[in-house]
């Protein structure tokens, strides 16, 4: 049944009422909202007599009712896992957290576009904060955002975080031997000289390319217009090399690795003639294999080199000092190394030094072989003979012998050979070398048959041409023995006789 009034400070508030039910509660609700600030509220009651009791000890009240600052947010350093500030993470848990908040507000993260709290922190002393939270988020831009409440239960106005989250490697990057650097037959084998090759391939814009070197060397690129490239600066030991390449997201997410292998040459091969059969001649009348110096009537003779198996092996003729290609040789199936060329137009007469130079797959090109030298000759040789004076028995000129094995002498060219053949026959009956000064001589080894004599000769040269059969002067072989008048008596009287 007491009165009780109700005091800020010295501020009448107004009188409280009691609780229907409850007797001897009272309760107040200021009919004016206080203001912000500390207020000192104070209560007294007066009972029915009028007695006044002491005032209430006095109860400390802060009203606030203004909203904190929205509080400033960010990725943590250690979930931004790729490039500092870019608010991408390969983090699907990742730390978010702030500075500069009031000690004692509580910061709640909120899911993407809800109300949905993904966690929450009180902001410490130092004004600092972090939020992991517990349930892992999707792949794609996540449109968080944060706010802050304070002890009164204020809350601010929420700021928008906006974040990505990728947790998906990247595809191996494409990579190889750049072709500029791919050097040799082909630019695509990867077999070059370059030992310091560029390095280059396709990807995905703004991905960072991360090249190994075999040496160690660490090359760095990022892909622009969807290309990339890097060129070492340490070089590579000759061999099989092999270099590995991945592929790193804005997110920070590495891709397997594109494993680029390469073969380094930088030795030129070797070439040499063929130790067999180096040049051979197919042409008759002398064929098979030539030495060096030698003539040949084989205007397209075989040439045989050897050389680094997978060689381009050139060949080259050299006359007066003119040095012209004749073209490629090709590799001898099943016989790896072994080089075989024919020339396609044949060689002119007269002396040829002929070359060939072998360039590896990787471009590396040979010195040239020792000269091989040749001297083509086509004209067939000429020569004449007659029956030697020593076989022409009787009288001298007549062209009467009785020397069944004569002897044929005659002129030609030093060094040609000289066949004799018998009178329509095609079987030689002797031969002979022309001697230094030109001369020459032939004795059938078996006796000719007597009567008219129709010998030929035949003129090879050491090239290999053949002259046309070459008559000699008809002659006749009389071996009837003649006997003098003494012994022809009866021729002798007869005539008296007469």
């Amino acid at each position: 049944g007491s009165t009780v009034q109700v005091y800020d400070g010295s501020t009448l508030l107004g009188n409280a009422t009691e609780v229907p039910g409850s007797p001897g509660t009272f309760v107040l609700t200021p009919s004016t909202p206080l203001a912000d600030g500390l207020h000192s509220l104070t209560a007294t009651a007066t009972d029915a007599a009028g007695n006044v009791s002491a005032p209430t000890a006095a109860f400390a009240l802060t009203v606030d009712t203004t909203a904190p600052t929205a509080p400033s947010a960010s990725l943590d350093p250690l979930s931004d896992s790729a490039t500092q500030g870019d608010s991408i993470t390969r983090d699907t848990t990742p730390t978010i957290s702030g500075s500069g908040a009031t000690p004692g507000d509580t910061i709640t993260l909120f899911a993407p576009n809800s109300t949905t709290v993904l966690g929450t922190a009180v902001v410490a002393p130092n004004g600092t904060w972090s939020i992991t939270p517990t349930t892992p988020l999707s792949d794609g831009l996540q449109n968080l955002s944060v706010a802050a409440t304070d002890p009164a239960g204020n809350q601010s106005v929420p700021t928008p975080l906006p974040l990505t989250i990728d947790s998906t490697a990247p595809l191996a990057p494409a990579a190889d031997v750049a072709a500029s650097s791919d050097t040799g037959v082909s630019n695509t084998d990867n077999i070059t000289t370059d030992n310091t090759p560029t390095i280059s391939g396709t990807g995905t814009n703004g991905d960072t390319i991360t090249v190994t070197m075999p040496t160690g060397e660490v090359l760095i690129a990022v892909v622009a217009n969807g290309i990339w490239s890097v060129t070492p600066t340490q070089a590579l030991a000759d061999g099989v090399q092999n270099v590995s390449v991945t592929a790193t997201d804005a997110a920070g997410n590495v891709s397997p690795a594109t494993s680029v292998p390469l073969t380094i040459d930088t030795t030129a091969p070797a070439i040499v003639w063929s130790a067999t059969a180096p040049v051979t001649d197919d042409v008759p009348g002398v064929t098979g294999v030539l030495v060096s110096g030698a003539p040949s009537n084989d205007t397209q003779p075989l040439l045989s080199f050897s050389a680094e198996a997978g060689s381009t092996v050139q060949v080259y003729d050299t006359v007066n000092g003119v040095r012209t290609l004749l073209g490629t040789a090709t590799e001898v199936s099943g016989s790896p190394g072994l080089f075989n060329f024919t020339p396609s137009s044949p060689l002119g007469s007269g002396a040829h030094s002929l070359t060939a130079t072998a360039t590896d797959l990787a471009g590396n090109t040979s010195s040239s072989t020792a000269a091989f030298t040749l001297t083509i000759d086509t004209t067939a040789p000429t020569a004449a003979g007659v029956l030697a004076s020593v076989s022409d028995t009787g009288v001298s000129g007549d062209g009467i012998t009785a020397d069944t094995t004569p002897t044929i002498s005659g002129t030609g060219t030093a060094g040609d050979t000289i066949t004799l053949y018998a009178s329509g026959s095609s079987t030689p009956i002797g031969s002979a070398v022309v001697a230094a000064d030109g001369t020459w001589s032939i004795t059938p080894t078996s006796p000719l048959s007597t009567g008219p004599q129709s010998l030929s000769i035949t003129a090879a040269d050491p090239a290999g041409n053949v002259s046309a059969p070459i008559a000699i002067p008809s002659f006749t072989i009389d071996t009837t023995e003649f006997l003098p008048w003494t012994s022809l008596p009866w021729l002798f009287l007869s005539s008296f006789q007469g």
